[in-house]
């Protein structure tokens, strides 16, 4: 499907997916190791990634609809 430029706006998690991907082979580390150091210098501590399927959210974790 094509839509002209700028008259509609898609979100797509990929390039996300993607990002994580590459940290962690460079990094040689899981992502959430690896975001878990970046964020403690700023007393951030409570992160956890998102998962698909209600069994398995975090306690807190937005819900997806």
């Amino acid at each position: 499907m094509f839509y002209v430029p700028g008259s509609c706006h898609v979100y797509s998690n990929l390039g996300y997916l993607l990002l994580g991907r590459v940290v962690e082979r460079l990094s040689g580390r899981t992502y959430s190791h690896v975001i878990h150091d970046l964020l403690q210098p700023l007393d951030i501590s409570d992160v956890a990634v998102g998962h698909a399927g209600h069994s398995s959210t975090h306690y807190n974790e937005v819900e997806y609809v």
